[in-house]
């Protein structure tokens, strides 16, 4: 397991097996899930399954997931990380955090240091972020980062907002 980011209050890291309990209970929560369409990993195998497939690619070099780590308690608080998305050619970030460490600022740390890292360690000119256009939360999140609205759209089929790096 690598450290992928550290933070004033967060070990960014490679995800290992043991995880699989706290990746379940993070994706099992309908608050988490409620403006992320897709299927869930909906059991602890599947959650299993998932984080060797991140570790797989992970020796692949591949971008992906990755833990968030309190610091101080070393408790589990969510998941991050970067994909790239070959239907539009352009990068991603992703952020989900277990309710009970919302309203803290801890997108916004986590945030800022996704963007540093894809920025400065992967040397990427724009990253994106979409989220559902009622999900405020988010959307503040984004903005609170120094992303920028870039537009309406879909993407696989939902209703998004684009947002970017990039002014």
């Amino acid at each position: 397991m690598k450290n992928i980011i550290i933070t004033n209050r967060f070990i960014i890291r490679e995800f290992v097996l043991e995880d699989a309990e706290s990746l379940f209970k993070l994706e099992g929560n309908p608050r988490v899930n409620k403006y992320i369409p897709g299927n869930k990993l909906m059991t602890l195998n599947e959650c299993k399954k998932e984080i060797n497939l991140y570790i797989k690619n992970y020796y692949k070099g591949k971008l992906e997931r990755w833990a968030i780590i309190l610091r101080n308690t070393k408790e589990f608080v969510g998941v991050t990380g970067f994909r790239y998305l070959s239907s539009i050619n352009r990068t991603e970030i992703g952020l989900k955090i277990l309710p009970e460490f919302w309203g803290r600022g801890f997108a916004t740390e986590i945030g800022n240091a996704l963007i540093h890292y894809g920025m400065v360690k992967l040397d990427l000119d724009e990253i994106i972020a979409m989220a559902d256009p009622n999900n405020i939360r988010s959307i503040k999140s984004l903005e609170n980062i120094g992303m920028t609205f870039l537009k309406n759209g879909y993407y696989l089929g939902n209703k998004v907002v684009y947002y970017s790096t990039r002014s």
